[in-house]
């Protein structure tokens, strides 16, 4: 079985991602995130926690695209080895990793508002009243976003109607409705009862630290408010790892991400993974490097349905 997993990996994997990693940089604005897998060390040396970072591309995407890569720590090697000289807006969570990749290529970072509004619910689980008004205010948030992605399908809006209709909303309330968080997340700091290492406390100053980032999507329609998208893509790892457990060996985890991310960009994009793997095993022979874009699963998603059509 590892033996066709590995072929698999080398007749198709590894040279059709590379061209999806190619395109994937090509876009103007990506969405990143990571979760750690159980690694097992050569040698009988027992274990440590590896890493996939998620990549991905806006979900209103026309060929959405998706991939993960494995990383034997959670360093910031991880970022910049896989961005390069790559400059665009970058959404992702709080986590400092990004930070000098960033600073070095003038990358924009955005920020999550759901990795704010879950700081504020677990302080309002906790028992935490205070949590409450900005926890209400920022399903507002959403609900505003909601309400414009609603009223764009039920019109029929392309991407552009979509993003300018989404900057005329965000500029008339969005901008208002933030001021009003950021009011709020200031005043239970200043509040005594507020202590900084309980969960309202940890939820505020996330707030405060990230602002920049959180009100990044301010300037910017194509912008979510959240990094939703790339945080499903990890569950695919999550849920998986369950199963298998563990990667058995570094091998093993870059293998596992490289055919993971075809089966990620398979789903984004409506292709059965099955008939996919064995249409492009037989065709990859064949198909000069000059026409591997033609392979990427959102190429032939395309290629597919356009023959269908006809």
């Amino acid at each position: 079985m590892w033996d066709m997993v590995t072929c698999v990996d080398e007749l198709v994997a590894q040279p059709v991602l590379a061209q999806m990693h190619k395109e994937l940089l090509q876009e103007d604005v990506l969405h990143a995130d990571e979760t750690s897998v159980t690694l097992r060390l050569e040698d009988k040396k027992g274990s440590k926690n590896s890493w996939v970072f998620g990549w991905r591309s806006l979900r209103e995407h026309e060929q959405p695209k998706a991939l993960v890569q494995f990383r034997m720590g959670r360093g910031r090697d991880g970022p910049t080895g896989f961005l390069g000289e790559w400059s665009g807006t970058l959404i992702t969570d709080g986590y400092a990793g990004y930070n000098q990749v960033c600073e070095t290529n003038g990358i924009r970072r955005a920020g999550c508002w759901s990795h704010a509004r879950r700081k504020f619910k677990e302080a309002l689980d906790t028992g935490s009243k205070d949590a409450a008004w900005p926890l209400f205010l920022i399903g507002r948030l959403f609900a505003l976003e909601r309400a414009v992605v609603g009223r764009a399908e039920r019109e029929g809006m392309g991407l552009d109607e979509l993003v300018l209709l989404r900057g005329e909303v965000r500029a008339r309330h969005s901008r208002a409705l933030v001021e009003r968080i950021h009011e709020a997340g200031w005043d239970l700091f200043e509040k005594r009862s507020t202590l900084p290492k309980s969960k309202l406390g940890k939820a505020v100053g996330y707030l405060t630290n990230q602002r920049e980032y959180l009100d990044a999507f301010l300037e910017d329609a194509r912008i979510p408010i959240h990094n939703n998208d790339s945080e499903r893509d990890m569950r695919h790892v999550v849920t998986g790892r369950k199963n298998w457990l563990i990667f058995a060996s570094p091998k093993g985890g870059e293998v596992a991400c490289r055919l993971i991310s075809l089966m990620l960009s398979c789903r984004q994009n409506g292709v059965n993974p099955e008939a996919y793997i064995a249409d492009v095993l037989m065709a990859v022979a064949t198909t000069p490097s000059s026409k591997i874009a033609s392979l990427t699963p959102w190429a032939w998603g395309a290629a597919r349905e356009s023959r269908l059509g006809e």
